[in-house]
């Protein structure tokens, strides 16, 4: 597939939809996301997302396109003019500030690049940190969209810290359970999964924005119940584990499980999730021990074998050495060489 490129210097609002549906071009799905990342089932209205009254969190708000939903060019031209329209309701503030545009795009099997302008620098980190979360969300509810890149006039868009966001999936944000997408931080997390023995626990680094509202360790144990997203790792948590509550204090943190989490058909060693939970925790958080807890209660024997009455330090034996061969995206590993 052909990488296009699509000028946008003129005002996109002003093209009406009849101008927007001839811009047809229908890619093949593929690239550096996976199906599991794609935020917009088929057949399901879309939402576009509009900043709080107190720009502190995005707000989703349904929306129906004007263009087919297989008009992949169209959507993406619509959808640009539509994060700069005023939102439908008088407590909400449009997602791209006024004076910010976009002036071009890129879609390459499944990869697509927003280059902006100059004017996107000068957001404060807050919200465009916010802004950058929307955007990505709105752009990959689109069939055909992987993954979501922003540029500034051509040249990467560099965080806080001063490193290259680089491509970012659903999966570069972790949010809350409401409804609302809060204040994010970025965080490179440190996270063990199983090898394919399932005895032994390796490494993988992975860069998210988690939710303020939310804390660090429970945004941690959420990775890894996503599953690895490196060849060669395996599930050390059930993609149903219900997270009842995380509390850290005096660096002790307290995890209690629902009961869900005993149902695991994984083929680990007995003893494998709870240490890949606590030395992620260990290396992520800094986190001393983890005391454990299935609906409230830490007098069980898990399979039999493990004794959850005590707390677990982190245990540097499980961890199979050299296997940490990945190169670190936004919310993505890729395994190097791939």
């Amino acid at each position: 597939m052909k990488n296009k490129t699509h000028e946008n210097r003129i005002d996109i609002r002003l093209l009406p939809a009849a101008v927007l549906v001839l811009l047809v071009s229908v890619f093949l799905l593929s690239g550096c996301g996976s199906q599991r990342d794609k935020i917009q089932p088929e057949g399901i209205s879309y939402s576009l997302y509009f900043l709080n009254s107190s720009m502190d969190g995005l707000e989703p708000r349904p929306y129906t396109p004007d263009v087919s939903d297989a008009d992949t060019d169209g959507l993406i031209l619509e959808f640009m003019a539509q994060i700069k329209q005023a939102p439908p309701e008088k407590d909400l503030n449009q997602l791209l500030p006024d004076d910010c545009k976009i002036l071009d795009y890129s879609l390459d099997n499944g990869a697509l690049t927003l280059n902006c302008n100059s004017a996107y620098s000068s957001m404060e980190s807050s919200r465009e940190l916010l802004t950058r979360a929307g955007i990505v969300r709105t752009f990959l509810q689109i069939d055909g969209i992987d993954c979501v890149q922003i540029t500034i006039e051509g040249n990467s868009l560099k965080n806080a810290s001063g490193s290259e966001v680089g491509f970012m999936t659903n999966n570069s944000f972790v949010e809350n359970a409401g409804k609302t997408i809060n204040s994010y931080k970025s965080v490179t997390m440190t996270l063990y999964f199983a090898d394919e023995t399932g005895t032994m626990l390796k490494q993988e680094t992975r860069t998210v924005y988690y939710s303020t509202n939310e804390p660090l360790e429970r945004a941690v144990i959420e990775e890894l119940i996503k599953g690895p997203e490196q060849d060669g790792e395996y599930a050390v948590l059930p993609a149903t584990t219900d997270i009842l509550s995380v509390l850290t204090q005096d660096d002790v943190c307290y995890v209690n499980f629902d009961s869900s989490v005993n149902n695991s058909v994984l083929n680990l060693r007995a003893e494998l999730p709870f240490y890949a939970i606590v030395n992620s925790l260990a290396d992520t958080c800094e986190t001393r021990k983890v005391q454990f807890t299935i609906d409230g209660k830490s007098d069980i024997l898990y399979r039999d074998a493990v004794d959850l009455s005590e707390p677990f330090s982190r245990n540097a034996d499980l961890i199979e050495t050299g296997s940490d061969d990945s190169v670190s995206v936004s919310g993505q590993s890729i395994a190097s060489g791939s």
